[in-house]
């Protein structure tokens, strides 16, 4: 279930996180769960009904705290995002390694969102 279409909304435990992700146009909701399998390393589930986040969910199962700070080209998440053929723009990679911070209680849980301004021609 996802929230009002725009909303990441997370909830968590010491040892789990969970997010629900509703990533625009392409209408794919995501439901991310990490869950803190050691002191630095975490177990990745992904729940969507698209075929690409389907295919990353098995390249990425698991992740360490070196893993999220790589740089972009990478980073086992982005580079899996882009072997998995994820759209360019995809939410749902950033929104995994975000989940993985706050596994790791290397951020904390706060909500993101992104809007387009409507702009007015006179």
């Amino acid at each position: 279930m996802v929230g009002d279409g725009d909303e990441v909304v997370m909830k968590g435990n010491e040892t789990t996180v969970e997010a629900v992700v509703d990533p625009g146009i392409c209408g794919f909701a995501c439901k991310i769960s990490v869950e803190k399998t050691g002191k630095r390393s975490v177990k990745i589930s992904l729940s969507s009904e698209c075929e690409q986040i389907t295919d990353l969910a098995m390249k990425v199962p698991r992740l360490d705290m070196k893993d999220i700070f790589k740089p972009l080209s990478r980073n086992p998440v982005f580079v899996s995002a882009e072997e998995s053929h994820c759209h360019t723009v995809c939410v749902i990679p950033s929104c995994i390694l975000k989940c993985a911070e706050v596994a790791l209680a290397l951020a904390l849980p706060k909500n993101v969102s992104f809007r387009f301004v409507e702009q007015h021609n006179p």
